[in-house]
């Protein structure tokens, strides 16, 4: 049996993608919080104020930079990390500047998560420089966002971004960039 590492929140209303990070925290050592909503995080949060916090960024009642406020206001000394699968810089820059220790895309490794969790003490260095996506998966994902948000409408989806629909059309028969 390890030893206990701490109480680690963890918050994403994936509970089938995101099922495996309560048994692999266990392994760890971790005691593992889980919620499936902004409400149920704010609560969990508020009764344990968690060592750590594993966060999604879109949640269904609520969005996890708000979540990162009120875990850094209930407990100041967590490590606070984000998740999400609609990944940008402004969002990353955001959750930095609201605590968050750091910010991975979905899917995440187990290795990568613990590693985000419980980082090697380098006295300030970092031990690898973070893999950056390519502008094609960057605009790959953007488009994938703005889909969604006009509910899967070609026609607003192309309006919005400025592109002619049928060029739209075109790049989203491609298949996504690996990185």
């Amino acid at each position: 049996m390890s030893v206990q590492v701490g109480r680690v929140l963890v918050v994403d209303d994936d509970s089938r993608g995101m099922g495996w990070i309560d048994r692999w925290l266990n392994l760890e050592g971790f005691e593992v919080h889980r919620a499936y909503s902004y409400a149920e995080g704010v609560n969990i949060a508020s009764e344990i104020a968690p060592d750590f916090a594993v966060i999604d960024l879109v949640l269904p009642d609520g969005h996890g930079l708000d979540l990162i406020r009120h875990v850094k206001k209930v407990a100041p000394h967590s490590r606070v990390i984000l998740v999400t699968g609609f990944g940008s810089i402004a969002t990353a820059v955001e959750a930095m500047r609201l605590g968050a220790a750091d910010y991975l895309l979905k899917p995440v490794e187990p290795d990568e998560l613990v590693a985000a969790l419980k980082p090697a003490k380098t006295n300030g260095v970092p031990t690898k420089t973070p893999e950056l996506p390519t502008l094609d998966r960057v605009q790959w994902d953007y488009i994938q966002r703005v889909l969604a948000y006009c509910n899967g409408n070609i026609s607003e989806t192309a309006r919005r971004l400025g592109k002619h629909r049928q060029s739209l059309q075109r790049m989203l028969r491609r298949y996504p960039p690996r990185k």
